[in-house]
Order: C-alpha cells, then sequence, then structure tokens
C-alpha cells in the first residue's frame, strides 16, 4: 500500500505478486521483475531488525515473538521514512487509521529504551501501533511523534555533529541532548568511565569470571525528523539496489558511485555538504542506509539530498571515512568557500567551544586538522 492506494498484491498460496500502480512501486522494488520471493526479501530488509538486541523487550510487550507474520499483522511494516505500508486480507487498516495510532505509545517507548518490563502495563503496550520494528542500527530508540529517541553509549555524538554542522551551513539533522549525564559516564575531560560488567556466576568451575567492562552512559537525545508527510526518503542502498552498488560499496567507492549518478549539479554540491561534514567528525558509518535522496511522495520526484543523519558511530579521530571521499572532494572543494570561510572566521573553533565537554582535546584537536586540510585542499585548488 502506498496511502490508500494498493500498489501491488502479494498471494502467499500462489507466491505470486500482481503489480497495480508500477510508478508507485517501492524504489527497491523497481530492479528487477518483483516476484514473490523479491518482494519478501525487500520486506525482510525493510524489517531487518529482528536480531537488534534493543527490540527483545518490544517483541515480548507487542507479544509477537520473533515471526515476522506476527510483526507484520501488529506493524504493517510502517515506517517514518516514507508512506509505504502493508496491508493484510485479515486486518482492518486504512491509512489514516495507522497514522492515528502510530508512534504515540509512551510504554513502548519505554521498554524501547530502557527495556524494563518488570511493571509493565501490558494493555497500554499493546495499544496504537509503532514503527519500530522497521527502524535500523543497534542503538536502543523510540519514536515520539516526529521525534526519534536514542538511549546511552555514544548518542551525544549525533548533537556534537549537528552543532559542528550549523556551525558551518552544512546539512544535518536537528538533535537536542535532553539528559546529559556527564556526571555519571564521562569524566570532566569528555573520555567514558568504564564500569564492570556484573557476571553472575563462574564461567567454568575453577575458573574466575572473564573481566568485561562497559560504557555506562544514559545520555538521551531527541532527533528531529526530516521526513514528513511532504518528504520521503530512499536510502542510496534502495535506490541503487544492484550488484553494482554492491561491489563499489565494497571498494569503498558507494558514495562515488551515489554521486556520479545524482541528476543534476545541485544536488552534487549538497551532498558534497555531507560528506564534509562526516569528515570533519571522521564518520566511518556511511554505509548505503546512512546517506540517500529526499523524494515527493505523491511524484515520486527525487527533489534532493537528505541531510546528513546518524552520526552515533563518529571517531572525531581526524581520519577520512571513506577511500571515494578525498577523491570527490578533491574535484569540489572549490564550490564550497563559504564553508572555509566560516572554518577560517573562527565558526568552527567556536562549535568546538560549545561541545568540549562531549569531546576530548584529542578529538577536538583531530577536527580542527580535518578543517585545516580543507583550507589548505581549497587554496591548493584556486591557486
Amino acid at each position: 500500500m502506498h496511502e490508500d492506494e494498493v500498489v501491488a498484491l502479494a498471494n502467499r498460496e500462489s507466491n505470486t505478486v500482481d503489480v497495480i500502480i508500477p510508478q508507485k512501486l517501492p524504489f527497491g522494488l523497481r530492479v528487477a521483475s518483483p516476484d514473490f520471493v523479491f518482494f519478501m526479501d525487500w520486506l525482510r530488509k525493510r524489517m531487518d531488525n529482528l536480531q537488534r538486541s534493543y527490540m527483545n523487550k518490544v517483541y515480548i510487550a507487542r507479544k509477537v515473538g520473533r515471526d515476522l507474520e506476527n510483526i507484520l499483522r501488529d506493524s504493517c511494516a510502517l515506517s517514518i521514512t516514507d508512506k509505504f505500508w502493508i496491508n493484510r486480507s485479515d486486518i482492518d487498516m486504512t491509512w489514516a487509521k495507522l497514522q492515528a495510532l502510530r508512534d504515540q505509545n509512551e510504554v513502548l517507548n519505554e521498554v524501547a529504551l530502557f527495556g524494563d518490563t518488570a511493571k509493565l502495563d501490558w494493555e497500554k503496550a499493546m495499544e496504537g501501533t509503532t514503527s519500530l520494528f522497521t527502524t535500523k542500527g543497534t542503538v536502543s530508540k523510540a519514536i515520539r511523534g516526529r521525534y526519534m529517541l536514542k538511549l546511552g553509549g555514544t548518542q551525544e555524538r549525533e548533537w556534537v555533529a549537528s552543532v559542528i554542522g550549523k556551525a558551518l551551513g552544512l546539512p544535518v539533522q536537528d538533535v537536542l541532548i535532553i539528559n546529559p549525564s556527564i556526571a555519571k559516564g564521562r569524566s570532566a575531560d569528555g573520555r567514558f568511565i568504564h564500569f564492570p560488567m556484573p557476571i553472575d556466576g563462574e564461567i567454568m568451575p575453577g575458573m574466575d569470571p572473564i573481566p568485561a567492562y562497559i560504557d555506562k552512559d544514559d545520555t538521551l537525545v531527541e532527533i528531529k525528523l526530516f521526513t514528513s508527510d511532504e518528504i520521503s526518503l530512499v536510502h542510496a542502498s534502495e535506490l541503487h539496489a544492484d550488484s553494482a552498488f554492491g561491489e563499489a560499496h565494497r571498494e569503498g567507492q558507494h558514495h562515488r558511485y551515489f554521486y556520479d549518478r545524482l541528476p543534476n549539479d545541485n544536488f552534487k554540491r549538497d551532498f558534497e555538504r555531507v560528506l564534509i561534514l562526516n569528515w570533519l567528525i571522521s564518520n566511518h558509518d556511511m554505509h548505503g542506509e546512512n546517506f540517500g535522496c529526499l523524494y515527493c511522495p505523491d511524484t515520486f520526484k527525487i527533489i534532493g539530498i537528505s541531510p546528513s543523519y546518524d552520526h552515533n558511530s563518529a571517531d572525531f579521530d581526524g581520519t577520512i571515512p571513506e577511500l571515494d571521499v578525498p577523491d570527490i572532494m578533491n574535484e569540489s572543494i572549490q564550490y564550497h568557500g563559504d564553508i572555509v570561510a566560516k572554518i577560517k572566521s573562527g565558526n568552527l573553533e567556536s562549535a568546538l567551544e560549545d561541545v568540549k565537554a562531549w569531546l576530548t582535546e584529542d578529538q577536538k584537536n583531530n577536527v580542527r586538522a580535518v578543517g585545516d586540510a580543507l583550507i589548505g585542499l581549497y587554496k591548493s585548488t584556486i591557486a
């Protein structure tokens, strides 16, 4: 379904798929004849978080187990990125009903974030419907209206990336830190405090438990979704769901593959700015589901590049995220003199001062070094 339009009919008994509105097929179903096997593969990829550890208690709270059929019946494969969903002959659902019920369950959000079912209100946990089953990544998260919440670990890096990006005029998602926990999980210089991981019992008779440590940081960040009823997102991996993109990914050339196929120079300039931000923060998690294009959900016309998102894996170590990033920037840095000017005028330094409690001195120096490298690259290009 796309809103209330039947785009394709999948028949499990006959293992067939009949395409009703081909121009409204999901992008990932357009690269080959969408037979039943191909359709089910697309659907499983859409809901590929069945093994995400933070979802374990959500499966329990929604009483669906790990069974794809039960999850489909419960969630209709609802996503925060587009208007596709799966209707079934055994449920009574419309797009309006689905929208009215979606992502407002605070009890379920608590379970998703904190995993506590000891005092769970089971009836309230079953109310409404949720797009959690199609969210990506291993980090504990919840959806509240048009916002995503992420908990613990390195989630404050989402905010750090947002502050740096906005200071330099780069396209980046809006992020707020709700409950900073430096006193609990960080030392004064921004380093993680490691806590012993509790281990019940011995590993083997007569042996001491194997020492293990965790980063205990319960920072909660709130991320404003950039998709809406008027704007949908297609990830690069779905827009180019072919073997050529997969091979480019293995060779560290997937950004180049995506870049070379953008329809105009304006889109290329916007994507270059996304790459600049991810280079500054040394984000090595720029795989094919962490960048993409925005499109109009009514016309399916590509309307732009998505802002930069998903930065919790940024290392701030000064290294280049991917093999193809410097190649692209060597060719295009001359178009981004405004960014270089902002770095030279102190905007980057000001941003680093704003986030100083969340980065070590080494990390801040690494970001400065990338800024200096971008200035040098720009000078060499226009000389």
